[in-house]
């Protein structure tokens, strides 16, 4: 998975009653860091997910993929293996959960 900029950050396009608050971030720590926390709160452990990978602070992956506005993409071996795909302009997480467990189950 690729951690990528804040859809919703707090100083920049803020959403009310999210769980958590990020900043945009500033340094590529800070986008690590989140991608931690994303790990951790959401226990994702192996074999779904053994690497997230963070988009580099000038947002080459983003710049180069056009994740907005669904930003979930797996990367597997290398290449990219799954990319979010919206319908009726919303996205379920099970779509992504179900690939997931088709694919490493």
């Amino acid at each position: 998975m690729v951690y990528i900029a804040e859809a919703h950050a707090v100083d920049e396009w803020p959403v009310a009653l999210l769980d958590k608050d990020f900043e945009q971030h500033k340094s590529l720590e800070d986008r690590l860091q989140a991608a931690r926390e994303f790990k951790a709160d959401h226990e994702i452990a192996a074999p779904l997910a053994t690497e997230i990978y963070a988009d580099t602070i000038g947002n080459d992956f983003n710049e180069s993929y056009s994740s907005w506005p669904f930003r979930f993409w797996v990367i597997e071996q290398g290449a990219v293996g799954f990319k979010a795909m919206p319908q009726h302009s919303t996205y379920d997480l099970q779509t992504l959960e179900d690939w997931l467990q088709a694919r490493f189950a």
